[in-house]
């Protein structure tokens, strides 16, 4: 598509601009000269995993049996039961175990529970709108892993297989369930435009006792990929909200997020699996702080960082919370956008919404919860 952006490094580079742009006006200025910057922002965000601590385990005593001589424990099967669940929209439905009951029940997922032992199967189904492609979904299945699962805590991944052709995949690790460590198993699988997704979880120390889920259960639960569109696109989500209480933001769990920081910009980048909707967040704090004549040319400066080709800003208006919003779109007929920006104090934030193909449908919704989700207390 003509005017397609460079995502990372154009916008990163105007984060230096913060301290220079006081004085301008508010007309279009000219595009940034290329800086050192550049490499200095460059986004090096990586998943960070936190390491359980160790167990701690007294010394053994004489009467101690050798690890030759300890009884091997015996290992109770996964029991299948009779009744099989079906969500109420119609959207799956899954068999459910011997001795487990629904515990929750939402829109777009189950989670069903062990009565008798600390172990749990959430299923759910994702409509992505569109079908993923093969890219698409491993990403999806990346992204998913580690907004839901890695966020939290320690994650360490056991084994993992990821056919991204014929759209399935299982991951099995160990991770944080609150403050306990868990087996852990997410299988996945691609019909149409829908994803369907299977988490099984037992507390560790069970693991040696109670085998996991058979492949038979799950080749028994299925998926209605036509009922499923009638859910909104990308529904989970997950808290992206900022630690110090600036801002508040819903993010889809399932679309790829990574952060780059220096001195005191923070800026966020949240993508859909198939490239065509991009988020950015940029968060600013100055001691200082920004007059909003400042502001306005930085989010300007901000806008033109993001597009190779000249743009056109077709809405301008202030809101009563005082949040400034932008429509814009590139004036060859490229990419178009939405742009937030307001200060709080001494800090600048602009939210920035940029879509590729606008006559995705299912795409704008996605993007609309997200606009709406975005608050500034």
């Amino acid at each position: 598509m003509r005017g397609k952006r460079t995502f990372a490094l154009g916008w990163i580079a105007c984060l230096g601009l913060l301290g220079t742009l006081a004085g301008c006006g508010r007309g279009l200025p000219a595009a940034p000269a290329s800086s050192g910057l550049n490499e200095l922002l460059r986004a090096t965000w990586t998943p960070v995993y936190s390491e359980g601590a160790p167990i701690a385990i007294a010394a053994a005593g004489s009467d101690e049996l050798a690890a030759t001589e300890r009884p091997v424990p015996t290992v109770a099967p996964f029991e299948l039961g009779a009744e099989v669940y079906r969500h109420p929209g119609g959207y799956f439905q899954a068999p459910l175990p011997a001795g487990w009951t629904v515990a929750e029940e939402l829109d777009d997922q189950v989670l069903l529970a062990d009565s008798r032992w600390r172990r749990s199967i959430r299923v759910g189904v994702t409509y992505t709108g569109v079908p993923l492609d093969g890219t698409a979904f491993e990403r999806f299945v990346r992204s998913r892993e580690q907004n839901r699962f890695a966020r939290r805590g320690s994650y360490e991944t056991l084994t993992e297989r990821i056919d991204s052709a014929g759209g399935t995949a299982r991951l099995e690790k160990m991770q944080t369930d609150g403050w306990q460590s868990v087996w852990a198993a997410s299988d996945y699988r691609r019909s149409g435009a829908a994803i369907l997704w299977v988490d099984f979880q037992q507390a560790a120390y069970l693991a040696p006792y109670l085998a996991p889920p058979p492949a038979e259960l799950l080749r028994q639960v299925s998926i209605d990929a036509n009922l499923a569109a009638a859910l909104p696109p990308y529904a989970s989500t997950f808290d992206l909200g900022d630690p110090g209480g600036v801002f508040e933001l819903q993010v889809p769990e399932a679309w790829s997020y990574r952060q780059s920081v220096r001195d005191s910009v923070v800026a966020h980048w949240i993508e859909s699996p198939d490239h065509n909707v991009q988020v950015q967040l940029i968060v600013s704090a100055e001691e200082n702080g920004f007059s909003d004549q400042v502001a306005g040319n930085l989010a300007l400066e901000l806008l033109r960082s993001l597009n190779p080709v000249p743009i056109e800003v077709t809405a301008d208006v202030v809101r009563s919370d005082g949040v400034e919003y932008l429509v814009w779109n590139q004036v060859d007929g490229g990419s178009r956008g939405n742009s937030f920006f307001a200060v709080r104090g001494t800090t600048f934030l602009m939210l920035t919404v940029l879509v590729d193909d606008q006559e995705r449908v299912h795409d704008q919704t996605a993007i609309q919860a997200v606009q709406n989700s975005f608050h500034l207390p």
